[in-house]
């Protein structure tokens, strides 16, 4: 959904330049501030010491299956997409 948005360049908007780059400037910062916040929660629900258990198995994430891979892969991906 992403590539496709970034392939719109939305012709009305474009011909209002000042217009243009200030809805650009503000959606990037709001992606920027949405994905940090996700990140800070992705990192609370994260437990160094291992406190959840997990079928009587310590466990670092509260998730298990493929819900743990996706909160462990999140972390790359979000730091990735952060920067």
């Amino acid at each position: 959904m992403s590539a496709v948005l970034h392939w719109l360049f939305f012709t009305p908007l474009r011909r209002h330049e000042s217009f243009w780059l200030s809805f650009v400037t503000w959606t990037a910062l709001v992606a920027t501030v949405m994905c940090g916040l996700v990140l800070a929660i992705g990192v609370w629900r994260f437990s160094l010491s291992g406190r959840f258990r997990l079928k009587r198995v310590p466990s670092h994430s509260p998730y298990s299956g493929w819900m743990k891979w996706h909160h462990c892969v999140g972390f790359v991906f979000g730091l990735f997409a952060d920067t």
